[in-house]
């Protein structure tokens, strides 16, 4: 890539100060001149994309041609009924189809547009802002630190040396740059820190060319492949049924002597017409409504867990975090606030309590008040009228300590070049920063108290700081050592700052439902022991010291040793990342399934080897690009949530398809039989489309977009490799098929319900009406897909299912009463209506029936 950027000048031709950054008029002028960072929409599919995919099944084109004939062969009477009734249907068909495709693209399209929205750092007005990268515009001065991914082209202007990952736009996955070297957007800072001026920005990035030349792909989720895999096979089971269908219609009337075998044009409409059943049977049969039902479920899961603060970046993850059997969660500001304060500063052998420490002797405030400054990459910034901590929630306590004594840390870290600094990471346990001051040099370092006393050599009082620092650790609090070297001397010991970290307040509510889940927690953090043992014992994770280990003691173990020792392990302190990965790994071979948190840069590759990885609001962006879900709130509870919503993915089309594959059985049953006795098609092509409508389109609607009960938070996690139709479900679905069956056979063929002639169109009407009503009212049933469940268990809060219910009966009711010769129906009396409601309506105590007897031979099978 050619290195051809160069610091910009702005349009007014003056050059950019670093310090101040731009000014709101010089903000609006780049705009204006330049374009703000946004990008172009990809191409998106159009209504016209989703009609011509619909059409590429070949049942439906078969359809079409059928309607074609029909029509053809009706002209020579007149008769062109046949052919336009199919042709609507096929087109109701499609469209409703299309519409819920639009629909989910639609939900896809406003999911990415907040996904997107990222805040950085920029210098404006000689003050720090937080921004929306869109907001970005060419002469931003910005904020460069580890772990943030670029959100446009920038030169590099000061700071230290960056190591950079440049693989998506290079290829180079570590690449140094220095003051004057361009950072193309989408890189990710690896280490270093500094000030950066944007170059370019949105589709004039090196980024935004590359991605304009790409199209957006279609990509399944392992849910819908398994489903488009099952879908395939009930296909094929129902295109046998169908030609065994074809054969017995056409065998049964050469045998009665009502088809003569030939040429006559009555033979060729008759196997037209019966070409047609066949090839509806198959369009009916075929379950095209699960990747729909499944794109439905996940594209309203993903929004309403956006709205309960958890953004789905991966859609697998819907459905894999519902099987989740443990969660590795961090502790900082996921089971505590997050909101660090200052309890209390220990400083030249005195314990100063928060109201107090501006009472420090005041050569030694100063210094750490300089070292806090310098030695920071976090600021204090203005949102929605209040100010906030942006970065490191640590360093943001500490800053928000100076501000409460009115000091302006901006201006120190401004006054003072910064000659060179080493990042905090989870290896070292520190950060340094060496800074020109009058005089000479100085050094300040913060850290882990044991490693910062242990960069001072001072073992004396080394012994007393570590007495300190594990009294505190016993009370839950949190500790960080600070030093400094005046010019030319020696580093010294200056202060242990003591960090309040308070739990939330719902957490051990919401650990105790992942015990009833079937969901273990493990907290790993890399928090010293008796810390971390304590906050664990306050969330009800851990009641035993014994269920604690450390990084260093997880690291001694062998494979086989670890393993064994996380059975029982409850916390993980001073944890490494790495550690972190191993976890998820050994947990992953034990067949669990991990759901992993973390928050920092080095936290993504366990992000990536868990099964589902949620990464905090607050963390890094390569930690929330890692992930699969991005909690925006930090909070465990929001994670505990996402399990429920999980559960609910697999639930609801757990629903749909034992409701489907009810119609399924019962549709493929009576067309066979039937024509095997001689008594034609039941239901005609028409009639089955409305059906298979029914079944599609406002079945997958009505009965996966439920909204998940606590009742999941009592059931096992299903596991990775739960098999779609349970046991359960299966009895269900053959209990209610025979009911069905037998059923329509005694309207059919009895003169129980009418005694007008098995062909006649009162009896038609009635099988019709009555087969839709048995599905209407099995609806209820397939509710509950679970032993113990109950189908009318939050009915009246079911806003969609019960909105499509009544649609369904609207609809059918004005297709009974004035659909004629389309649907081949007549109207029906008032007792006929009743007698069609009130044997659908038996499938509630033929459903409840049907459940006792699927909990005694499934028993407690999930």
């Amino acid at each position: 890539m050619a290195n051809d950027m160069s610091v910009p000048v702005l349009p007014d031709g003056s050059e950019i100060d670093l310090v101040t950054g731009l000014t709101d008029e010089q903000v609006a002028a780049s705009r204006a001149a330049n374009g703000s960072n946004e990008f172009a929409p990809l191409p998106k599919k159009t209504l016209w994309d989703f009609v011509k995919a619909s059409f590429g099944d070949p049942m439906l084109r078969i359809l079409v041609v059928a309607a074609a004939v029909t029509m053809a062969l009706g002209s020579r009477n007149g008769e062109y009924e046949d052919g336009i009734a199919i042709t609507i249907a096929v087109i109701v068909v499609v469209l409703v189809g299309t519409f819920n495709e639009l629909r989910a693209q639609r939900d896809y399209a406003a999911l990415e547009e907040v996904s997107s929205h990222q805040f950085v750092r920029v210098v404006r007005g000689g003050h720090i802002e937080e921004v929306d990268t869109a907001e970005l515009v060419v002469g931003d001065v910005v904020e460069v630190n580890l772990g943030d991914v670029l959100a446009a082209d920038v030169v590099f202007a000061s700071g230290n040396p960056l190591t950079v990952n440049e693989a998506q736009i290079t290829g180079e996955p570590e690449t140094k740059k220095r003051p004057g070297d361009p950072l193309f957007a989408s890189s990710r800072v690896l280490d270093g820190g500094g000030r950066a001026v944007v170059a370019s920005v949105g589709d004039d990035t090196v980024f935004g060319k590359i991605r304009s030349e790409i199209q957006e792909g279609d990509t399944a989720t392992p849910l819908q492949e398994r489903l488009e895999s099952f879908a395939g096979t009930i296909g094929k089971i129902g295109t046998g049924v169908a030609v065994f269908t074809l054969v017995a219609l056409v065998g049964s009337d050469l045998i009665r002597g009502d088809l003569d075998f030939g040429t006559s044009i009555e033979f060729w409409e008759a196997m037209v017409e019966y070409v047609t059943v066949a090839v509806t049977i198959v369009v009916v049969t075929v379950p095209e409504g699960l990747p729909l039902a499944v794109t439905l479920s996940l594209a309203y899961t993903t929004r309403r867990m956006a709205q309960e603060q958890a953004l789905v970046r991966e859609l697998s993850a819907c459905e894999t975090m519902g099987s989740a059997t443990i969660v590795c969660t961090d502790k900082t500001g996921t089971l505590t606030l997050g909101h660090m304060d200052v309890a209390r500063v220990w400083a030249g052998g005195t314990m100063y309590e928060a109201a107090e420490i501006g009472a420090m002797p005041a050569e030694t405030l100063d210094l750490l008040a300089r070292g806090i400054a310098v030695n920071s990459t976090a600021d204090i910034v203005e949102r929605d009228g209040e100010r906030h901590v942006a970065g490191n929630s640590t360093e943001g306590a500490l800053l928000m300590l100076l501000d409460s004594l009115g000091h302006d840390y901006l201006r120190t870290r401004n006054d003072h070049a910064l000659l060179e600094r080493v990042e905090f990471n989870s290896v070292r346990k520190y950060m340094e920063s060496l800074v020109e001051v009058p005089g000479g040099r100085e050094l300040h370092v913060k850290g882990a108290p044991e490693v910062v006393l242990e960069r001072t050599g001072d073992a004396e009082l080394a012994a007393e700081i570590l007495g300190v620092v594990d009294d505190a650790a016993q009370r839950g609090y949190r500790t960080l050592g600070v030093a400094a070297s005046r010019p030319d001397g020696d580093l010294e010991f200056l202060a242990l700052v003591v960090l309040a970290d308070p739990m939330r307040t719902e957490v051990p509510d919401s650990v105790e439902r992942c015990g009833r889940a079937g969901v273990g927690v493990m907290m790993i953090t890399g928090d010293i022991a008796p810390t971390a043992f304590e906050i664990a014992r306050q969330a009800g994770i851990a009641d035993d010291q014994d269920q604690v280990i450390t990084g260093g003691e997880f690291r001694e173990l062998t494979d086989e040793e670890a393993s064994d020792r996380l059975r029982s392990t409850k916390v993980m302190a001073r944890a490494l990342p790495d550690d972190k990965s191993r976890v998820a790994r050994l947990l992953q071979d034990q067949g669990e399934v991990v759901a992993m948190t973390g928050d920092g840069v080095n936290d993504a590759p366990a992000l990536v080897a868990s099964d589902v990885g949620f990464s905090m609001g607050s963390g890094s962006k390569v930690a929330r690009e890692a992930s699969d879900i991005v909690v925006v709130d930090d909070d465990f509870t929001t994670i505990v949530r996402a399990i429920r919503w999980g559960r609910a993915v697999f639930e609801n089309i757990r629903k749909f398809l034992q409701f489907q594959l009810t119609v399924n059985v019962v549709a493929l049953g009576v067309a066979l039989t039937a024509a095997l006795a001689g008594f034609g098609t039941p239901l005609n092509p028409v009639q089955l489309l409305w059906v298979n409508l029914i079944m599609d389109s406002f079945a997958a609607v009505a009965l996966t977009l439920q909204r998940p009960s606590d009742s999941l938070y009592d059931q096992k996690p299903h596991g990775r490799s739960a098999p779609l139709v349970s046991k359960f479900m299966m009895i269900n679905i053959g209990v209610a098929s025979a009911f069905m069956f037998a059923l329509l056979w005694v309207v059919l063929g009895t003169d129980l319900v009418t005694d007008t002639g098995r062909e006649d169109v009162v009896r038609t009407t009635l099988v019709f009406n009555t087969f839709v009503f048995l599905q209407i009212f099995n609806a209820f049933n397939a509710r509950a897909v679970r032993p113990g469940r109950n189908p009318l268990e939050g009915i009246f809060t079911a806003a969609s299912f019960n909105t499509i219910m009544a649609i369904i009966v609207v609809m059918q009711a004005i297709i009974i009463a004035v659909g004629g010769s389309t649907f081949e129906v007549t109207p029906l009396s008032a007792g006929q209506w009743a007698a069609s409601v009130g044997l659908g309506g038996l499938m509630i105590p033929v459903g409840f029936i049907s459940r006792r007897i699927a909990t005694a031979f499934a028993g407690d099978e999930e």
